[in-house]
């Protein structure tokens, strides 16, 4: 089943991943909205005011206890909520994501080091080959070894 925001012949750019990210938490906003208009509309007209009036009360509650600092909610609330929707965009991008996994392989997640050395180790970006003596095992890549002598002979003749 293809989707038309993630399905793409070009490779992801920074932008591109900001951008679905984007789309995510705007998404994830919308659907909270209409969730929460949804299910103050099932209720019946009673319920609603009901609804309202206590909405109301803890609005003035509030109100009372913080004076009118109160009013200003009107304004730090979207604030934070566009800074926290920014906070999220930016760790989309692929250095934050990169800075993330190097961190915890630095931190001794073999998984994440694992990762870095697949990713570093891809014909695709023309490595020809990886010395690691911590990282050369089954998990890794053939042209990832410990030493050079241990790169298989045509690696060898590459690296050359």
């Amino acid at each position: 089943m293809s989707n038309f925001l993630t399905s793409s012949t070009s490779p992801p750019t920074e932008t591109g991943n900001k951008a679905k990210a984007g789309a995510r938490y705007f998404g994830t906003f919308a659907a909270g909205a209409a969730t929460i208009f949804m299910a103050v509309g099932s209720f019946s007209p009673d319920q609603q005011q009901q609804i309202l009036a206590s909405a109301h009360v803890m609005y003035q509650s509030t109100h009372d206890f913080v004076g009118a600092a109160a009013s200003i909610w009107y304004i730090v609330f979207p604030v934070v909520a566009l800074w926290l929707g920014k906070v999220g965009v930016d760790s989309s991008g692929f250095k934050t994501m990169m800075d993330k996994i190097f961190a915890a392989a630095a931190a001794g997640d073999q998984a994440a080091a694992i990762t870095i050395i697949k990713a570093a180790a891809a014909p695709q970006i023309g490595t020809k080959a990886i010395i690691n003596p911590l990282l050369s095992n089954a998990d890794t890549p053939a042209t990832v070894a410990a030493s050079v002598s241990d790169l298989p002979p045509q690696v060898k003749e590459d690296v050359r």
